[in-house]
């Protein structure tokens, strides 16, 4: 395999892949890395290339907008999906508008020393009038023809050729009218209606849906179960607090319970000297997982079942949508975290994301009308961001 580095700026990793490859004339399945990045961002991460020669990446620089390669190496091992420690985030946060420096530095004090709730952020949902997480909801109800159309119908927001589109579908729900319409990049879109555009296949909605490449697939019943659970931790700290764990929480077992329950163990008032809140971890709703043996386990169970869903039965006719579900941890700390203000005059001026704390720069100029915040840490894989960000600045987030 060759390993190299790909340093993107407001691209999707997708996109960037796919470039790579129609570029070397290869086939997109030859790259594999450990997740997506950000598309707002300047944002660095491996790529592997199987039987692929640094040569052949080498020009990619010269063609490619906004985004550079390099760093290249052969390893016997490719990286995939999931392999991945964790992130590293240099965030600026320009035009500061704080009471006091000695503020900032509290906030930001209880952000490092007690963390954050671990929400999904809401990138996973998608940032159209029909979030993914409403198509996952439908798909495993198995309602394949509303799925279908919220995928192609109209959305607020939208302008140009594929608002044209969108509005050609809802006017004449004809495929092979539409599908010339849509451009390339709308992979969903083009890839249902040229199945419906087939002779006899005009009503095989779930045919349709099996053309979308699988990660986007999984991508929309993902976002509902993200969804699902970002209520349910919500419910949980505003019954309980966000403090400490109560009787009937999960925690990860230290070892597999002889009587089922999988990996966890539900707490009982004698376990909770024991355990602190970052301990505690919450199910994303599948086959495979135990629910908290407290209030909140009754309240997964009517929130999905107002869905028509039964957290118990979440095996499906399709296999790709049964979903064993997993634990993540409710509360989380940012690692390696440090913070530091910075000025500046010109307010279309580049502040250069560079982490001191990692580098041998001289610290920057604290001069200028403007001032600015760069907060550098770390997390886990699949730990957010705005996430952290949206508890330091206090930010609200949608449930809905």
């Amino acid at each position: 395999f060759c390993q190299f580095v790909v340093r993107k700026e407001n691209r999707d990793t997708a996109d960037v892949v796919g470039d790579i490859a129609r570029m070397t004339k290869l086939s997109p399945k030859v790259f594999s890395y450990a997740g997506t990045k950000d598309r707002r961002g300047i944002t660095t991460q491996l790529v592997t290339g199987h039987h692929v020669k640094a040569e052949r990446l080498l020009g990619l620089n010269k063609s490619m907008r906004g985004v550079q390669v390099g760093g290249f190496k052969y390893t016997p091992d490719k990286i995939d999906l999931g392999d991945l420690s964790g992130n590293r985030f240099v965030i600026t946060i320009r035009e500061l508008e704080a009471e006091s420096m000695e503020m900032v530095d509290r906030e930001l004090t209880a952000l490092r020393d007690r963390g954050f709730i671990n929400y999904f952020g809401m990138q996973r949902f998608g940032a159209r009038a029909v979030p993914t997480h409403v198509v996952g909801k439908h798909l495993l109800l198995g309602n394949w023809e509303k799925a279908v159309d919220l995928i192609l119908m109209p959305r607020e927001g939208e302008t140009g050729t594929i608002a044209e589109a969108r509005q050609q579908w809802a006017s004449t729900r004809d495929p092979s009218l539409v599908v010339s319409l849509f451009p390339k990049r709308c992979v969903a879109e083009v890839k249902v209606l040229s199945t419906l555009a087939q002779n006899g296949r005009r009503r095989d909605f779930l045919g349709a849906i099996s053309t979308i490449p699988r990660n986007l697939r999984l991508m929309y019943v993902h976002a509902y179960q993200s969804f699902i659970w970002n209520q349910m931790v919500s419910q949980r700290i505003r019954m309980y607090g966000s403090d400490k764990p109560v009787a009937g929480d999960l925690v990860l077992a230290e070892r597999p319970l002889e009587k089922g329950g999988g990996c966890v163990k539900a707490l009982t008032s004698a376990d909770l000297s024991q355990y602190s809140i970052y301990d505690i971890v919450m199910p994303l709703p599948g086959f495979d997982v135990e629910y908290p043996e407290n209030e909140i386990g009754k309240r997964y169970l009517e929130r999905l079942g107002k869905d028509g869903l039964d957290p118990r039965g979440m095996h499906r006719s399709v296999k790709e949508f049964s979903l064993p579900g997993s634990y993540r941890p409710c509360v989380v700390k940012p690692m390696d975290t440090t913070w530091e203000l910075l000025g500046y005059s010109d307010p279309d001026e580049d502040l250069p994301a560079v982490d001191h704390q990692e580098s041998m720069q001289t610290p920057p100029s604290l001069n200028g009308s403007y001032q600015a915040l760069r907060l550098s840490f770390s997390l886990g894989p699949s730990q957010y961001a705005t996430m952290a960000l949206r508890e330091f600045m206090k930010l609200k987030t949608p449930s809905e």
